[in-house]
């Protein structure tokens, strides 16, 4: 290659890399209402052989007039994914609120 065409390239490559590291992170949202490990397990699972993402992001919803209570074990599962799946950022967000269109 010359010397223009290899610059043009490499900018094209960093601007490539950019891009992607941007894609990865954003966060897929996975929104719950209640708790099941298993279904959390599966969606990560499912996020890491479908989506470019590296970040993923529970939302759980607690609706503060039917005095819900946390699962006490949600947190601990959400610690646990993040440990077991090192590819990944996994966090854990409390919604104080209906699971309903208008709150998501």
């Amino acid at each position: 290659f010359s010397n223009c065409c290899r610059s043009t390239m490499e900018s094209f490559l960093a601007s490539l890399e950019e891009e992607a590291a941007l894609v990865n992170a954003k966060p897929l949202i996975f929104l719950t209402k209640g708790y099941n490990s298993h279904a959390m397990n599966k969606a990560v699972i499912y996020i890491s052989e479908n989506e470019d993402t590296q970040y993923i992001k529970f939302v759980h919803f607690m609706d503060p007039e039917k005095k819900q209570e946390l699962p006490p074990e949600i947190e601990s599962t959400v610690k646990f994914l993040d440990r077991i799946y090192p590819k990944f950022k996994i966090d854990l967000v409390i919604v104080e609120g209906e699971f309903s269109p208008a709150n998501v």
